[in-house]
């Protein structure tokens, strides 16, 4: 491969040096990129996103699949402080009686969730209020340091997909919701940089990253969780659709780039551009 100096016509200084197949990119042009780009990010504030983090260090393998689910679900009506509350803006606290109407289920499925998750995961105040544990969940922003440590939620994201699920698939959705913090927000694309609004510059991630990156090594734990993903299916006007595609060459699935359905889940600033994923989940 070629290599070129970049020479300063004044002073005859090597500046820099560029090789065969590099872009240059002007600065006008590199200064209106940046403008677009945030306006695009400004949308995201604009619509008042809401999230939460949960500690990726922390192992929940003591609850069911389906507890899992309900408990990331609840964790979205958290305030600041870490209390439960039914509105960010009337702070009226969630109580053990609310539960059922919260989280979609019967009395007593409410009571078998509370009695999975209570003290440990969330707590209840002298007054009957919930609060979650701040050593699992924590609401707002996070220190540079410690960031690493945490998974991030997006409240829309989350609630988009519980409310869409049956009951029955409730103990898979514990799979998808580790999907979220990697997808892509305008893109709807795995990948290792979700809130990058260029397309040139989303570094896309393989199912074995993808694996690897929740603590799956072996081929063998892939095509178990590839055929999880497979088996959950949503309704989309009246119609059966899959929540995430794999895009492949050959036979090797731990290569496979992964897509989500934008008719399930999509909070980006611009659906046209993920218009055309929804030719891979058509029956």
């Amino acid at each position: 491969m070629c290599e070129y100096s970049i020479v300063d016509n004044e002073t005859g200084v090597i500046v820099g040096v560029i090789k065969s197949g590099d872009v240059i990119v002007p600065a006008e042009e590199r200064k209106r990129r940046c403008e677009m780009r945030k306006k695009r990010e400004g949308r995201y504030r604009s619509k008042g996103e809401k999230y939460i983090f949960v500690n990726a260090t922390f192992d929940f393998s003591d609850l069911p699949p389906s507890i899992v689910t309900k408990l990331i679900y609840l964790s979205t009506y958290a305030d600041y402080n870490n209390s439960l509350v039914a509105s960010i803006k009337s702070k009226t606290a969630i109580k053990r009686c609310d539960l059922p109407k919260i989280l979609g289920v019967s009395k007593r499925t409410s009571e078998r969730f509370w009695e999975s998750v209570k003290d440990k995961y969330v707590r209840e105040d002298e007054n009957g209020s919930l609060w979650l544990n701040d050593s699992i969940f924590k609401r707002g922003k996070l220190k540079n340091k410690t960031a690493v440590e945490y998974q991030q939620f997006y409240f829309n994201g989350v609630r988009a997909l519980y409310k869409s699920a049956k009951g029955k698939n409730h103990n898979h959705l514990g799979y998808l919701f580790q999907l979220i913090p990697l997808i892509n927000r305008e893109w709807n694309v795995l990948c290792k940089n979700p809130l990058e609004t260029e397309l040139d510059n989303i570094q896309l991630i393989t199912m074995e990253d993808f694996c690897s990156y929740i603590g799956y090594k072996n081929t063998s734990n892939i095509s178990k969780l590839k055929k999880i993903y497979d088996a959950v299916e949503f309704d989309v006007r009246g119609k059966k659709q899959k929540f995430c595609a794999f895009t492949y060459n050959g036979l090797d699935t731990t290569k496979a780039k992964i897509c989500v359905n934008p008719e399930i889940l999509y909070v980006g600033s611009n659906g046209g551009r993920v218009e055309v994923l929804k030719l891979f989940f058509k029956e």
